[in-house]
C-alpha cells in the first residue's frame, strides 16, 4: 500500500526532490557528505549560523566570507595568484627585506601614513 504525503502548506518548506537515478542519488549523497564535513570544521559557537545553509557550495562561500583571513593573508594570496601588486605592498616588501641593522629605520618608515610617497 502506497502512502501519500500531503503537500506542504504556504510558509512550509518542502524537502528537495527525491533522486530518481543512481547518478542523482550518488550526487546527492556526495553533496550531503561534503556539507557535513564543512559543518564539522566550523567552531561550535558559529555552528548555528551556518546550519541552515542549503548546499555545500553556498556553505563554503559563507565560511570563506566569515573566516576569510586577515589583510596580510589576502595580500599573500594576491601575490601567489598573480594579481597586480600595489605600490604600498611593494614598499612594505622592500622594508621587510632589509638587513636587521635597518630594523629601527624600517619600523619607522612602515608606520608612516604616506609610505607610497617615501619609496618610489
Amino acid at each position: 500500500m502506497i502512502q501519500q504525503v500531503p503537500a506542504p502548506t504556504i510558509g512550509e518548506t518542502s524537502a528537495p526532490p527525491t533522486p530518481k537515478t543512481a547518478k542523482q542519488l550518488a550526487a546527492r549523497r556526495n553533496q550531503e557528505r561534503v556539507k557535513s564535513i564543512l559543518l564539522l570544521a566550523i567552531p561550535d559557537e558559529y555552528l548555528l549560523k551556518f546550519h541552515n545553509v542549503a548546499d555545500a557550495k553556498s556553505l563554503w562561500e559563507a565560511i570563506k566570507s566569515r573566516f576569510g583571513g586577515n589583510v596580510e593573508s589576502k595580500k599573500m594570496q594576491k601575490n601567489v595568484h598573480g594579481a597586480p601588486i600595489s605600490k604600498e605592498d611593494i614598499n612594505q616588501k622592500f622594508l621587510r627585506s632589509l638587513l636587521s641593522s635597518w630594523n629601527q629605520i624600517a619600523l619607522i618608515m612602515r608606520n608612516k601614513p604616506d609610505i607610497d610617497d617615501l619609496l618610489q
